[in-house]
C-alpha cells in the first residue's frame, strides 16, 4: 500500500545518503509529493536524524519552525534549510575529530543556530550537551563553577557558543582540561557531511539538572527515549497536521528540544513558534534543567 511503499523508499534513501551515494535531490521521488500532507512520518525511524531525513526529502520548503521575536517579527526555518545547515556544521565537527558517541557542548541562545547545531552534532554521530547562557554578571563565578562541573562530567572536548559570551567560554577552557576547542556555529560551516550511522540506543542528548541543590547531574537520553516521549505526547494530545504548537520552553531543558522535535519525528504540527526570549538581546539565559 501507499504507506508501505513510502516506508521502503525512505529506507533506501537513508541507506544511500548515509553511504554518500546520492544527494537528496537525486533521491527525490515525485510520486510522494501528492501524499505529503496525509502520509505520517514512518514509525520505522529509529533516530531523530532519520526522521529529519524523511521530512527534508519530502518537504524541504515546508516551515519547520517560526522563531518569533518580542516585536512580532518571525524567522522561518524550513526542513531543507535545517538539513543543509546541519550537514555543513556536521562536516566542520568531523573535520575537528568528532566521532560517534563523542559529547559536544552547546552554549547557545534561542536562535536558528541552536537548531542547526543540535542536529549537526547528531548527524556527526555526537551527543549534544546543552548549557544555558549566563544570566547575571553578578553571579558569573557561580555560573562558571556549575558549567565547569558539567563539562568535566560530560567529557566534552568542543564547546560551541556565540560571540557575546566568548570571554566566559575562555574561563571554562582554562578550568576543563579536556576542553580544547571553543568555536562559533558559523566557523564550523564546512563541506556537507552524510549522517554517521547510529542506532536508537545511541545518545541523542545529555540533560543536566540546574544544580540548585548540589552539583548538576546528567541524564543520558537516547534517540529511542526522545522518540518514545515525542510519539507518546502526539498520541495522547491527538496532534495532527492542522495543529500549531507554541513553545517558550528553554532549549537547554529537555522539554525544549522535545517540543521542537515533534515536527521531525511525527509529521504532526504544521509549525512551531518559539519565542525568542530577552536573553537573545542581553546575552542572558535562565536556570538550568529540572531539579
Amino acid at each position: 500500500d501507499r504507506s508501505s511503499a513510502a516506508s521502503d523508499v525512505y529506507k533506501r534513501q537513508v541507506s544511500a545518503i548515509a553511504e554518500g551515494q546520492h544527494t537528496f535531490q537525486e533521491q527525490q521521488t515525485s510520486h510522494i509529493a501528492d501524499t505529503i500532507t496525509s502520509t505520517p512520518a514512518p514509525t520505522s525511524a529509529r533516530t531523530i536524524v532519520e526522521a529529519l531525513v524523511w521530512h527534508a526529502e519530502r518537504t524541504p520548503d515546508r516551515a519547520h519552525i517560526y522563531l518569533r521575536e518580542d516585536d512580532g517579527n518571525e524567522t522561518q526555518l524550513t526542513y531543507g534549510w535545517l538539513w543543509a545547515q546541519a550537514q555543513a556544521i556536521a562536516g566542520g565537527l568531523c573535520s575537528r575529530g568528532v566521532k560517534r558517541g563523542d559529547t559536544v557542548a552547546m552554549l547557545l541562545r534561542t536562535e536558528a543556530d541552536f537548531f542547526a547545531t543540535f542536529m549537526g552534532i547528531l548527524i556527526a554521530g555526537g551527543i549534544p550537551v546543552p548549557l544555558y547562557p549566563p544570566a547575571r554578571a553578578t553571579r558569573i563565578e557561580e555560573y562558571v563553577i556549575r558549567q565547569v562541573n558539567i563539562l568535566k562530567n560530560a567529557g566534552a572536548q568542543i564547546l560551541i557558543t556565540f560571540e557575546e559570551v566568548e570571554r566566559v567560554a575562555s574561563l571554562l577552557v582554562n578550568q576543563v582540561q579536556d576542553l580544547h576547542t571553543v568555536v562559533k556555529p558559523e566557523t564550523l560551516i564546512s563541506s556537507k557531511k552524510s549522517p554517521v550511522l547510529t542506532t536508537g540506543s545511541d545518545g541523542a542528548l545529555i540533560q543536566y539538572t540546574s544544580g540548585s541543590t548540589g552539583l548538576p547531574k546528567g541524564v543520558f537520553l537516547t534517540h529511542e527515549n526522545l522518540l518514545a516521549n515525542i510519539r507518546a505526547i502526539v498520541t495522547t494530545l491527538k496532534i495532527d497536521s492542522n495543529d500549531v504548537g507554541v513553545s517558550w520552553l528553554p532549549l537547554y531543558h529537555d522539554m525544549g528540544p522535545v517540543s521542537y522535535t515533534h515536527l521531525r519525528a511525527n509529521e504532526t504540527l504544521r509549525k512551531l513558534v518559539c519565542r525568542l526570549l530577552l536573553e537573545k538581546k542581553k546575552g542572558g539565559g535562565g536556570g538550568g534543567g529540572g531539579g
